[in-house]
């Protein structure tokens, strides 16, 4: 389904005359990227759910205008995105024990994705069976547990 999303903004640019790789519209992609969540910044502050979901659209616009004009393929950009959520899913702990393993590395420095921080967090029970556990940061940041895989892993 990204894929999908990726080709139809890529076709809507190549249809405006846009050429894959030009490397030198990359600056205005970006500022249109920080133009439309800044939009987003508004639409929640105002509660404005129509704008919200109007500048999340955009901004998967504007983002993937920078992979194009990057050079970057939908195929390229699905595969990380892919490997992302993979990445993602493999923060959750399996077991309690494994989540107190992780709270305590982060706690002591001793995290291999934060060594030297000591970082405040706890184990949360998902009430999902198969991914049962994570460990959030105080602030609510899903923190990595210690089986964590980057997503070059994938």
């Amino acid at each position: 389904m990204l894929t999908q999303s990726i080709d139809t903004i890529f076709e809507w640019l190549k249809v405006a005359g846009e050429q894959h790789g030009n490397t030198t519209k990359i600056p205005l992609a970006i500022s249109l990227v920080q133009e439309e969540f800044d939009e987003m910044k508004e639409a929640i502050q105002n509660k404005d759910k129509n704008e919200l979901l109007d500048s999340f659209a955009d901004l998967m616009f504007t983002t993937c205008n920078v992979l194009f004009y990057s050079g970057i393929t939908p195929q390229e950009a699905n595969k990380k995105f892919e490997q992302v959520v993979a990445s993602n899913y493999s923060k959750f702990c399996q077991t309690r024990e494994e989540g107190a393993q992780a709270v305590f590395a982060y706690a002591m420095g001793l995290h291999p994705s934060k060594p030297r921080e000591n970082i405040a967090t706890h184990a949360v029970e998902t009430g999902n069976a198969e991914y049962p556990f994570v460990v959030k940061r105080i602030d609510g940041k899903l923190m990595k547990g210690l089986g964590y895989k980057e997503p070059n892993q994938f």
